[in-house]
């Protein structure tokens, strides 16, 4: 028999990996990654997560920064790089919203509420709301916001999620600028 590879199984019986455990096992075995948090979810859209452990080198205040990364792999369900165009523009047309986004993955990071798939909000997700809500602040011109400092958008925005926003009954739509009904939108 020709060199197989070690604990394979042959026959009908054998063990075929994916590709996302195959991945899983390669990056656990990585000693920039902290192997406990790699994961993989999803049976449409394949993805992995991970955290990176700080290796050398200090970010702000002389600390040194594990990165939350997120894995997927371009499919016919996969829309990455358009997503990535949309959130490029979006942070060109709405200065206010990369600094916005960053507060508020830090809030909802510490309260446990950042990964969707344990229940919180994605961060696309996050960056969606933030931008809408950053459209209907414009003014009338569209140049500049009615809240002009960042943390009276930061406060107004808060005010809005927890007191005016009601994600069951309001959808968002950032292409038209405008809230949709989810209670009482068109049958197709």
């Amino acid at each position: 028999m020709v060199g197989e590879a070690g604990g394979t199984l042959e026959g009908r019986n054998a063990i075929k990996e994916t590709w996302q455990n195959e991945l899983s096992r390669c990056l656990k075995e990585c000693r920039w990654v902290f192997s406990e948090t790699v994961k993989s979810h999803g049976k449409v859209l394949p993805i992995i997560t991970l955290a990176t452990r700080p290796l050398g080198g200090h970010g702000l205040h002389g600390k040194s920064y594990s990165v939350r990364l997120d894995i997927s792999f371009e499919s016919d369900n996969h829309f990455g790089l358009a997503t990535n165009k949309l959130m490029q523009s979006l942070a060109r047309d709405l200065p206010s919203l990369t600094p916005l986004v960053l507060i508020m993955k830090e809030f909802l990071s510490q309260q446990g509420f950042l990964t969707s798939f344990t229940g919180g909000l994605s961060s696309y997700g996050l960056a969606l709301i933030i931008s809408r809500f950053l459209q209907s602040t414009l003014d009338s011109s569209g140049n500049g916001h009615t809240h002009q400092s960042l943390g009276g958008l930061l406060l107004a925005f808060l005010d809005h999620l927890g007191n005016r926003f009601d994600p069951a009954t309001t959808g968002i739509s950032v292409h038209n600028r405008c809230y949709l009904d989810r209670l009482n939108r068109p049958q197709s």
